[in-house]
C-alpha cells in the first residue's frame, strides 16, 4: 500500500489476476486483446521476426511484446500503429474483421 492506501498493482490496468481474469476489462474486451495478440504473433512469425527484433523496431521491452502476444496488456493506439508499421501489415490484419 502506498501512503494513499492504494495497492500499487491496483494502479496497473495491464494486470492479469491470478485466476486468469483481466483487471478492469469486460470479457469481450479481454477476448479482443487476446485476438489482437494472436494476430501480432501470427504476423511476426510469418515474417520470421523474433520478439527481440520486433521489440527493437517498435522501441518496446521484449517483455511487453510477450504480454501483447499473450493478450495480457491493453496497449495504446500509438503502440498499435508502431506494431503495424514494423510488421508491414494492414489494420484489419492486426485488429481482425
Amino acid at each position: 500500500m502506498n501512503r494513499l492506501g492504494i495497492h500499487p498493482r491496483a494502479l496497473r490496468s495491464d494486470s492479469v489476476l491470478d485466476n486468469g481474469q483481466y483487471r478492469n476489462l469486460t470479457p469481450r474486451q479481454a477476448a479482443q486483446l487476446k485476438a489482437f495478440g494472436v494476430n501480432v504473433r501470427r504476423e511476426r512469425m510469418a515474417r520470421k521476426i523474433t520478439q527481440e527484433k520486433l521489440a527493437e523496431a517498435v522501441d518496446l521491452n521484449i517483455r511487453t511484446i510477450q504480454k501483447i502476444e499473450a493478450g495480457h496488456v491493453n496497449i495504446l493506439l500509438t503502440t498499435v500503429l508502431r506494431l503495424k508499421k514494423a510488421l508491414g501489415c494492414q489494420w484489419d490484419v492486426l485488429l481482425g474483421n
